[in-house]
């Protein structure tokens, strides 16, 4: 149950609106709550030129897809984002690729900035149980600095949060990372920085807090 002052309830929320023929924008106001997003405020506005349909409503092809979040907050991720999300039609059956850049904001000065621009494979088709990531971006944040990220034969499972494959290279100034992750393992990866010896780490018991401290 909603507290009274959290906005509009589940009837219109989101309200859509369709801006063109290849543009929408789903509209929060000033927080409402849905059974896809629970609660949520702000704005998405999503475009999709060259987007065809077959008869189930699955895509058929499209030039890209692209969300564009303003001022968006959900509960289930508290923290409200800004910034954009591109798919893009590479003409691959197995692959798309993918552009993002991406403001977190988890409250007074604290905040998150990822871009990144690569592609997103797939074993089998689309969406299924494995793909992998490669491409290169940026991470910013006003508890830890900024950092440029390559990604090198990503691989994720829809069984782990954490990858089970592939390596991430991390740099900032004199300073380097790797973090080489073992096959199959979720989140189990070695991490060497500056080169020295590596070291094993599980990724998902490691402590991180978007503000530090």
């Amino acid at each position: 149950m909603l507290s009274v002052g959290r906005g509009r309830q589940s009837g219109d929320c989101p309200n859509i609106r369709f801006l063109s023929d290849s543009e929408i924008e789903l509209d929060f106001g000033n927080g409402c709550s849905s059974e896809d997003f629970g609660y949520a405020r702000g704005r998405i506005r999503v475009t999709f030129p060259g987007l065809q349909l077959d008869e189930n409503g699955d895509i058929v092809s499209f030039e890209s897809i692209t969300l564009q979040f303003q001022d968006f907050y959900s509960d289930e991720d508290a923290v409200t984002l800004n910034g954009s999300l591109t798919f893009r039609n590479i003409n691959r059956d197995d692959a798309i690729g993918l552009s993002l850049n991406l403001r977190g904001n988890y409250g007074p000065n604290c905040w998150e900035q990822v871009e990144f621009s690569g592609t997103v494979a797939y074993q089998v088709g689309w969406f299924t149980d494995y793909f992998t990531i490669q491409g290169t971006g940026t991470f910013q944040s006003s508890a830890y600095g900024r950092f440029n990220l390559a990604f090198n034969n990503l691989i994720f499972s829809s069984n782990c949060d954490q990858p089970v494959g592939g390596n991430i290279q991390v740099s900032a100034g004199a300073f380097s990372a790797s973090l080489s992750f073992v096959e199959s393992q979720c989140g189990s990866a070695f991490l060497s920085i500056n080169q020295g010896a590596p070291t094993a780490v599980d990724m998902g018991q490691l402590p991180y807090e978007p503000c530090g401290g």
